[in-house]
């Protein structure tokens, strides 16, 4: 994404061992450190003045070290560990920035995904909302655990870079992403890419017919048909 002229965090570093992180003192006040990989915010921590907001509690190097050594259970690790800048909220909202996440069919853009994760201890202390492209409401549920929100979504003021940038990547990408952006004080930045959202699980009924009724060809967005590749459809 950087090398496309895409906005992304601004690193701080990466570490091959979560045992190589640098002592806080020598880190910014408020940043993140998460793993190369993995799934629901797990070992992800994001520290504010010391605290790390996904469970509240005072964190310093050692006892990271050993949380994420304590989560792997004896089993190897084989990412590295990257902390970056805590991007702010576009309204400079305190805390842990919205998380935009776009499900998209090359350029086309069935919904999206708006997160307000203010706990990762207790699933139920964040907030979802599901908008169509235009910010209109999608409507109905997605994930059968994501409660729809009635209060409204005020709309980032840099929506049209949010869409302008996830159009673009998904048309280069020409395949079904999940394209995780956020809406920040510095415009729209990069999250991260995910091919295969709650790993297939979890959606309504309703979802998935609707998901699957907009997935063409072998990837997702591809004209071509299987057979096209010489596969047999069965």
């Amino acid at each position: 994404m950087k090398d496309n002229g895409f906005k992304v965090p601004e690193e701080i570093g990466l570490y091959p061992r979560i045992e190589e992180i640098p002592e806080f003192s020598n880190l910014p006040n408020k940043f993140v450190l998460k793993p190369s990989s993995g799934y629901s915010a797990k070992n992800v921590f994001v520290i504010s003045e010391g605290v790390n907001l996904l469970d509240g509690k005072i964190y310093n190097r050692n006892s990271v070290i050993d949380a994420v050594n304590q989560s792997y259970a004896g089993r190897e690790f084989r990412g590295k560990f990257l902390i970056e800048e805590l991007l702010i909220n576009w309204d400079q909202k305190d805390g842990i920035p919205l998380d935009y996440k776009f499900y998209c069919f090359g350029e086309r853009i069935a919904f999206v995904h708006v997160v307000e994760r203010n706990s990762g201890v207790n699933i139920k202390a964040n907030r979802h909302w599901f908008m169509k492209d235009d910010w209109s409401d999608l409507g109905f549920k997605i994930q059968t655990t994501q409660e729809l929100q009635k209060e409204p979504l005020p709309r980032p003021a840099c929506y049209k870079e949010l869409i302008d940038t996830v159009r673009t990547v998904g048309r280069m990408l020409n395949m079904f992403m999940r394209i995780d952006m956020y809406a920040t004080t510095r415009g729209a930045v990069f999250g991260e890419f995910t091919p295969t959202p709650h790993g297939g699980s979890g959606y309504t009924k309703e979802a998935d017919q609707w998901l699957g009724s907009l997935w063409k060809g072998v990837e997702g967005a591809s004209t071509l048909d299987y057979r096209d590749f010489g596969y047999e459809v069965r």
